[in-house]
């Protein structure tokens, strides 16, 4: 069904203008094309509702975003009016529906949000082009989601891979020069070329010269985005918290070198996109992603989706050898229990966000993360109503094969001419390196290593937990500092270690978020 949207809104819309004067294009092959049409149309504008009627998925709003385009491009057709009716109303019902309050796309995951927005701005072309029209609250939500996009971008340049996602640029480039040239989100324009560069963004803004007459204007716009240099004068917030999603994105700065974190605990999930990782996180520091999420590879009901999908191929912590929820097949999961991100904020030297979720019920995982100082990551973990039984494993996907343990508290990146990254837990912790693997793109993986943190046998296992990642540029020297120290008294957990010399704390009080 969603395939018959894509040849109404994409290959034969754009082809098809262009084939006007070719002899080929003869009165029997119009005619046919005409009838092809008008029994996409018949089936566009019946079956997607029908199939899911609550409009909560992308294929709606694929396939009536083909019907808008073909009962906008052949009025000549006897239900065109009525059609295209159908379709601005089924539109504006999916763009209710599917993105959130804050600005997401319901599905959580950063690579199908770009690609929606791009179907629903699609649609908004279109009506300006075709005299149709959509409400404030329709245009609204995606002024909104611009800001998702380029919250979600990291400062290496691609999209983080969360979830179903893949690592591509090219929609979230499309998202932000839609941003200028509809909303006049310079911001938008700003840091989608500090980050992805001017080229980049130059490529692909010129992809759209020959069906966007604004292409031209956004093209030199591009230029004063790039001579005004590493997103100067941008007053979009380093902090974004997407409550619905419960998700959070926070970074040190608008440039390439900066921090940046993307941490989330989506449970209950509503679709198969997600996977089974609540307080999982990304992060990345001077141009390259250090802690990763994998990605997709497949969406085949194979023994790689589950893989790539499993707890233990994500930056959480597992329970037990137990997965968050069950795995039933590829878009099928098994009963989940609550989580959310219980706050985040930004402080001078600090910005942080703490969640806590019930899937190992009744132990519930509390996992705060803090960006510190802007230069290092703390990551610490809490198990309440833990037993005597219960034994955690926290995991962290290193998106580099090039791992040593060097040390008791002591895990370390050596790729020679890049940025690398520290890993220091708290004491009493032993490190084992495991295989893994990352998924830029669907059906292609590269290797990398994840890190499986645990307790030394102890009579009386710990239930907090602390660990620190400490980036720094390539061919620098790992910063001074030390291992953090965890504890937990009075319903609070509290945190130390030292930095240049000096020692920093972090406090989370439970009792307040309880």
């Amino acid at each position: 069904m969603a395939e018959a949207g894509v040849r109404m809104f994409l290959s034969w819309a754009l082809l098809l203008p262009h084939l006007i004067d070719s002899p080929s294009l003869d009165t029997e092959t119009i005619c046919d094309l005409a009838r092809s049409v008008h029994e996409h149309c018949e089936v566009l504008a019946v079956y997607p509702l029908k199939i899911r009627p609550l409009a909560n998925h992308n294929h709606v709003t694929i396939e009536n975003l083909g019907l808008f385009t073909a009962s906008a491009m052949y009025p000549e057709l006897k239900k065109a009016a009525e059609w295209k009716a159908h379709a601005v109303a089924v539109l504006e019902r999916c763009a209710a529906v599917q993105m959130t309050e804050d600005g997401g796309h319901l599905e959580g995951c950063p690579h199908y949000h770009v690609i929606c927005m791009e179907y629903f701005i699609d649609a908004l072309r279109l009506a300006q082009r075709y005299g149709a029209e959509f409400s404030p609250a329709y245009i609204e939500a995606f002024r909104k989601g611009v800001d998702y996009t380029v919250h979600s971008v990291r400062p290496s340049g691609g999209i983080v891979m969360w979830g179903d996602s893949e690592e591509d640029y090219a929609f979230a480039i499309q998202n932000a020069l839609d941003g200028y040239a509809l909303f006049q989100n310079e911001d938008a324009l700003r840091i989608i070329t500090a980050l992805c560069g001017k080229e980049t963004v130059r490529n692909v803004c010129a992809r759209r010269l020959w069906y966007d007459a604004k292409a031209g204007e956004v093209l030199t716009a591009i230029d004063r985005a790039a001579q005004s240099g590493d997103a100067a004068g941008v007053k979009t917030p380093l902090l974004n918290w997407q409550r619905h999603l419960k998700q959070v994105m926070f970074r040190s700065g608008w440039d390439r070198n900066a921090l940046s974190v993307f941490f989330a605990c989506h449970t209950p999930i509503q679709n198969g996109h997600i996977h089974l990782d609540p307080c999982s996180f990304d992060f990345t520091a001077y141009g390259r992603p250090m802690i990763i999420d994998p990605g997709i590879f497949t969406y085949a009901n194979t023994p790689e989706r589950y893989e790539f999908k499993s707890t233990a191929y994500h930056s959480t912590l597992r329970l037990n050898e137990r997965d968050a929820w069950q795995y039933v097949d590829t878009w099928t999961n098994g009963p989940q229990k609550p989580g959310k991100i219980v706050d985040a904020w930004s402080k001078p030297g600090v910005k942080a966000a703490l969640a806590r979720h019930e899937s190992y019920e009744p132990v519930i995982h509390w996992r705060a993360v803090a960006l510190m100082d802007d230069a290092v990551l703390l990551v610490i973990d809490f198990l309440e109503n833990a037993t005597a039984e219960d034994r955690a494993e926290i995991f962290y996907h290193i998106d580099s094969t090039k791992v040593n343990i060097t040390g008791p508290q002591r895990i370390e990146t050596v790729d020679a001419g890049q940025p690398n990254l520290l890993i220091l837990p708290n004491a009493g912790m032993k490190a084992e390196l495991l295989p893994g693997r990352v998924s830029p793109r669907c059906t292609i993986a590269r290797p990398s290593t994840r890190l499986l943190l645990q307790p030394d046998k102890a009579d009386k296992p710990p239930v907090a937990f602390a660990t620190l990642l400490v980036p720094y540029a390539a061919n620098a020297k790992p910063p001074e500092v030390g291992a953090p120290e965890i504890e937990y008294a009075n319903d609070t957990l509290t945190c130390k270690y030292r930095w240049n010399g000096s020692e920093r704390t972090f406090e989370v009080p439970l009792e307040r978020f309880r």
